[in-house]
């Protein structure tokens, strides 16, 4: 902080990053400027409180508000002032408001990448009012800015890299949990915002670093490149420690409880075989033809995925009949939330003209989506209807959860967790999946409470279930990998 720079926060999920920045920032507020601390002289006020400004992914904001709740003490509360967050669900004029107020008496404010972004390129507004904006958030802005996950500012060229290289201050804290030697041009990126020119630019970076430390990370790279790569690897170590705090879970390790794993194999069902086996010849025909590509390759992978899971899930996405859908197979209470999820889709299609929507749900894809993987065509799938037809009446009992041996053997582990009074995460890849066995686990009632998180989930709801799974007991929480989630004892 003496040198007006920035530092990162390299630090593995769940050892402590968020409870560190906030020791830091409740520190420096408390310090006044016959302090015999060094620090830059921007961060000796006596005037005014300092402004700190947290920016992160909009799924942890209110999970940043309630930490600082929770580890402020009382005699802190006049020196850091009051902590804010810029609420997506609020008109416009209350979270500019909110931000002014912010600026003008000092605090912390806290506000999502995407709303970030929303509030300084809005075209709903005069080019006075952005530049009243910009003057809050960049020019002078906040006193320090952090950055959390700042590999989402990976990209310098894209708008919210644009917007964070014009931030005044040079106290920056960026955090990160990703691992350095697997997210490289990440960490040169992030190098560049808390350091501008450390690294120097990304071309010779990538020469220098980048592309001989990758050159032995694959299976067949050869000895010598192995050698090249540990030794790059180790000399860019030992350039970021001046710039760089980075701990892995080793320093708690043997304060954690032991973790047991346990990799179960299933085989296939009959059915889920002749799906395999009917996709498998439908790619050898495709290549034949000379389709395919990585186009196609993401296609059969994800396809082969979902036979893995459960072959109903194909007709959830009305892949095999666009008229055919797991209505059929579930319960008219399911159906029901089902319609209204749809119903609340097509309400978001038609506000989509509204700002704070905008905001809201769709301009940070990198950080929260749920996104469908990519899938075949109708007509790519007429091998796997003539296997369903073949079926005959059995088709009425498509959704029995015997046709997956990888289902059964979840339904019995939550089963008999619940019995022990334990609380179960389950976590999806794919959405169809998550539906089919929430649907299940209503209908047989193993679990007292059951929670669910996708792209759909309101981001208001989120730390509320949040609390609520951890308190409970018999519990289940249905999870989408493609949504971010902080579970805090």
């Amino acid at each position: 902080m003496k040198s007006n720079r920035g530092t990162l926060l390299a630090h593995t999920m769940g050892l402590g990053k968020t409870l560190q920045v906030i020791a830091v920032l409740l520190t420096l507020a408390s310090l006044g400027s016959e302090a015999k601390v060094e620090m830059a002289s921007h961060l000796k006020k006596d005037d005014r409180r300092l402004r700190f400004l947290v920016v992160c992914p909009p799924t942890i904001v209110e999970n940043w508000m309630k930490e600082f709740k929770l580890w402020t003490p009382r005699d802190c509360y006049e020196s850091l002032g009051n902590v804010v967050t810029v609420n997506q669900l609020e008109k416009i004029d209350q979270r500019v408001y909110n931000i002014q107020r912010w600026y003008q008496e000092g605090g912390v404010l806290i506000i999502g990448y995407a709303q970030f972004r929303v509030i300084l390129t809005s075209k709903n507004t005069t080019d006075e009012a952005i530049a009243q904006r910009r003057k809050w958030l960049l020019n002078p802005g906040a006193d320090i800015v952090v950055a959390d996950e700042a590999h989402i500012i990976k990209n310098p060229k894209a708008k919210i890299g644009e917007l964070f290289s014009k931030i005044k201050t040079g106290s920056r804290i960026a955090t990160t949990g990703s691992p350095l030697s697997n997210h490289l041009e990440e960490y040169w990126s992030m190098m560049e915002w808390i350091s501008p020119g450390f690294l120097g630019p990304l071309k010779n970076f990538a020469d220098q670093y980048i592309s001989p430390i990758k050159d032995g990370l694959y299976k067949d790279s050869t000895a010598h490149q192995r050698k090249s790569s540990q030794t790059r690897l180790e000399r860019l170590k030992a350039l970021l420690d001046k710039k760089i705090h980075r701990k892995d879970i080793r320093v708690i390790q043997d304060d954690l409880t032991p973790k047991t794993e346990f990799v179960i194999s299933v085989p296939l069902t009959d059915l889920q075989d002749k799906l395999y086996m009917g996709l498998l010849d439908q790619v050898k025909d495709d290549l034949r033809e000379g389709g395919g590509g990585m186009g196609g390759l993401f296609k059969w992978i994800n396809l082969l995925r979902l036979i893995c899971n459960h072959p109903c899930t194909l007709r959830v996405l009305s892949l095999i009949d666009p008229d055919l859908t797991l209505q059929r197979h579930i319960t008219s209470q399911e159906h029901k939330k089902s319609r209204e999820i749809m119903d609340r889709q097509q309400s978001k299609l038609k506000t989509q003209q509204d700002e704070w929507s905008d905001a809201a749900n769709r301009m940070s894809p990198a950080v929260d989506s749920d996104e469908n993987d990519e899938l075949p065509e109708f007509d790519e799938l007429k091998w796997a209807k003539e296997i369903f037809e073949g079926m005959g009446e059995s088709m009425k009992q498509l959704d029995f959860t015997e046709h997956s041996n990888k289902v059964v053997m979840t339904l019995d582990i939550v089963k008999e967790a619940m019995a022990r009074g334990e609380n179960v995460l389950i976590f999806f890849h794919s959405i169809p999946t998550l539906d089919y066995v929430e649907a299940k686990l209503r209908r047989r009632k193993y679990a007292d409470y059951s929670f669910r998180l996708t792209g759909e989930t309101p981001m208001k709801d989120r730390q509320r279930d949040v609390d609520r799974f951890q308190k409970a007991r018999r519990a289940v929480y249905l999870i989408s990998t493609r949504v971010h989630l902080t579970l805090r004892k």
